[in-house]
């Protein structure tokens, strides 16, 4: 599949802001969305990483009108086939990524979306989950949070069935020298962070989904 997208630089985009009350729309009334944990999001501009969860196609949605930040996210290519599309979303601050191999421009690029000071949304998983529930994650937040000194914040997506509703739960950051990074290359650390930003979100997600229980 072609890819146009421009990852030599990183832009501003106005249609973003105009956007912004649509996606509020959308996020609050017609997907009925809830938000808690927005306390544990620090006040200054510090770039962060989010990691969600990843249940539906909304997720990049709901999960960045809950937050005063702008939020650029890794979406997967396939998302880009039309240009219509592709334009709506490359003006929201999406970027595409080929999934299934190591994407080598769209990883540089989120490396240096932080390093510019801009915050970044990752899904580890890599993919949807079928119940909705956190699963297995891949090591491409933990690279960018590695190369950047970044902290990452685990976020909770969570659906309930029976309502048709969703809660975005944003957990406390969690501290890049938590990781215990080093200068080596190891891919053993950067499955260790992986394991904890998983640990972090699947935590937040079951404590919604015990309340939702019964």
């Amino acid at each position: 599949m072609s890819n146009n997208f421009d990852y030599s630089v990183i832009k501003n985009y106005v249609f973003h802001e105009i956007s912004r009350p649509v996606g509020h729309f959308l996020s609050r009334i017609a997907f009925h969305t809830s938000y808690s944990g927005t306390e544990n999001i620090p006040t200054d501009d510090k770039p962060l990483i989010f990691c969600p969860n990843h249940i539906s196609a909304k997720d990049p949605i709901v999960v960045a009108m809950g937050l005063k930040r702008r939020i650029r996210f890794m979406a997967k290519i396939e998302l880009f086939s039309n240009p219509v599309v592709s334009w709506m979303l490359v003006h929201n601050y999406a970027f595409p990524v080929t999934r299934g191999k190591m994407d080598v421009r769209a990883v540089k690029y989120a490396v240096s979306v932080v390093k510019n000071g801009k915050s970044l949304a990752i899904f580890p998983e890599g993919t949807r989950s079928k119940d909705g529930a956190p699963k297995k994650g891949k090591n491409g937040a933990a690279y960018v949070a590695k190369n950047t000194g970044a902290d990452v914040v685990p976020v909770s997506i969570y659906k309930d069935e029976k309502h048709n509703k969703l809660k975005v739960t944003y957990g406390k950051p969690i501290k890049n020298s938590d990781f215990g990074f080093t200068d080596k290359k190891s891919k053993a650390e950067l499955t260790k962070a992986t394991e904890r930003i998983m640990s972090e979100i699947t935590a937040l997600w079951e404590e919604e989904n015990a309340n939702h229980v019964g």
